[in-house]
């Protein structure tokens, strides 16, 4: 027997200690739980603000390596099933199986719940207030195509609270009964999807018809039933319905998000980090906006958004959507409500509820979440043992892992130089280039400042592609790729990855097909 194998024995009997630890301690949460159950004496299984704390602990608690957005699912699934020990939540969610809304209620409640798909926004509505549901999960707004206007009129009239916000991620693919974008004649999709892909489908499917249907899962549905059909939708949908993915995160924002709203019949008590959703309007005179939200500004509360919708009582008559940082209940907060009651024509509180827990790394589409985390760089302390220097003599200007920012040290040295700052950046670097110059003994037009990466593949694609050219470089690649090649009035062909790495061979294929193919361009990514 090796070394390495008693080394990896001995790791997974460690491995399996702790799973046995960790199942008794679970068990024990859940016991735990059940006599909380007992004590409360309510029918109210769900605690938002409750389980919002509990997250945020999670997070706070956490040093690594899991990621802080893994910690959280896990003991998402933990609160779920423990709730399920009491009774199973039902939740409205806009279906059919396979949509985002679905996927938005799975990952806030977890999977320990009982769904009910509806048919349109207006029945969530409706399972919400008769009671047929606990809880109802809507769309409220995407950051690329703005406020879902059906959700807003409902919400002026609706007796349902907001207990809850879900952003979710939006990750689009096209999918496929057909196993290549050269079979696809049409693609359907929900019209937002269609609008949030408009851009990726002109550049890869310029003919293909696009039809807007009622939700992404029915476009997934179509498409399994047509092989010259293609979906845009979730990945989830993909699976449902036995779809081949044709290409991934399609969207023409990388950072498209969907924000949900969460409906039940009950408020919800402060957990420390809330928001509060109201809907208002004024008379239509000169500065009443101004006036009806000044108390806000008085009292110091944030307000995060606004949004205007015609009343429909009359014509050219709005209503103000806005959310302010605070719950109702907090005094500043309460304050302004009051204020802008007595200004106000009419006044509705949504409800407040505790403020989505969302971590940028949330917004990174999967390939890069697969990119190993960055490491801290080293200690100054470290550092000076190293290099055999005192660690007085040491600046350290910033680093991602400060979170205080730059050191007084720093900003005393920045202090010192401020005078000569001005010289550089000077627009095209003029100063710096000409010293180089000097020190290096080469002409100044030889000497590129600027990105790194960026500038060697601009130098590259100089010295290499005429108009008349191609260029290959693989899905995924920096975003500069497609813009140098463009920038030079060459071709630029898109070559998809292959398990979020190169295709080298489909990129050799490419250039037997392309006999003016001039440059490939690669990208690096080191995957764990």
């Amino acid at each position: 027997m090796s070394d390495s194998s008693d080394t990896l024995r001995n790791i997974r009997r460690k491995i399996d200690a702790l799973d046995a630890r960790l199942v008794k301690l679970i068990s024990a949460r859940a016991k735990i739980a059940q006599q909380v159950g007992k004590i409360k004496k309510s029918a109210l299984v769900y605690r938002p603000e409750r389980e919002a704390q509990v997250l945020r602990r999670v997070s706070e608690l956490n040093e690594g390596p899991m990621p802080s957005t893994a910690l959280r699912r896990i003991y998402t699934e933990i609160m779920s099933a423990c709730r399920a020990l009491e009774g199973l939540l039902a939740v409205a969610y806009l279906g059919p199986q396979g949509t985002y809304s679905q996927e938005a209620a799975l990952r806030h409640f977890g999977g320990s719940i009982t769904t009910k798909s509806c048919n349109s926004i207006d029945e969530v509505f409706r399972q919400v207030e008769t009671g047929a549901t606990g809880y109802g999960v809507v769309p409220v707004e995407n950051s690329t195509e703005g406020a879902i206007g059906r959700t807003l009129d409902l919400l002026l009239t609706t007796p349902a609270k907001v207990c809850g916000e879900i952003m979710l991620p939006v990750r689009q693919c096209l999918m496929s009964k057909a196993k290549s974008r050269a079979a696809i004649k049409k693609v359907y999709s929900h019209t937002q999807s269609l609008a949030q892909c408009q851009h990726w489908l002109a550049r890869n499917l310029p003919g293909a018809e696009r039809i807007a249907v009622v939700s992404n899962a029915e476009a997934a549905l179509l498409a399994s039933r047509d092989s010259s059909a293609a979906a845009i939708a979730s990945k989830p949908a993909a699976d449902l319905y036995k779809l081949n993915l044709l290409a991934r995160n399609i969207q023409d924002e990388s950072t498209n998000t969907t924000r949900f709203l969460v409906l039940a019949r009950e408020d919800v008590a402060p957990s420390g980090r809330d928001k509060t959703s109201l809907i208002l309007s004024t008379r239509n005179v000169p500065g009443a906006i101004h006036d009806l939200l000044s108390p806000l500004a008085k009292k110091g509360v944030s307000m995060t958004r606004l949004e205007s919708r015609p009343a429909k009582t009359g014509l050219w008559e709005y209503v103000f959507y806005i959310d302010i940082d605070g719950h109702a209940s907090d005094e500043c907060v309460a304050q302004a409500l009051a204020e802008i009651e007595r200004k106000a024509s009419f006044l509705k509180n949504l409800g407040s509820y505790p403020a989505a827990a969302m971590m940028i790394c949330d917004l990174a589409p999967p390939y890069i979440r697969s990119i190993a985390p960055y490491l801290p760089g080293k200690p100054i302390s470290e550092l000076a043992r190293e290099f055999g220097l005192d660690e007085s003599s040491i600046i350290k200007l910033a680093s991602n892992e400060n979170p205080l920012g730059v050191s007084p040290k720093a900003q005393a040295a920045i202090r010192a130089v401020l005078d000569g700052l001005a010289l550089y950046p000077d627009g095209n670097g003029f100063e710096l280039k000409q010293a180089l110059s000097r020190h290096l003994g080469v002409g100044m037009d030889q000497l590129v400042l600027g990105n790194g990466s960026n500038d060697v593949l601009e130098l590259a694609a100089r010295a290499f592609l005429a108009p008349a050219n191609s260029a290959v470089y693989a899905q995924h690649a920096f975003a500069v790729y497609p813009l140098v090649v463009q920038a030079m009035g060459c071709k630029g062909i898109e070559v998809p990855a292959k398990n979020f790495g190169h295709d080298l061979e489909a990129m050799l294929r490419v250039g037997v097909d392309f006999p003016d193919l001039c440059v490939a361009l690669l990208m690096e990514a080191k995957l764990q």
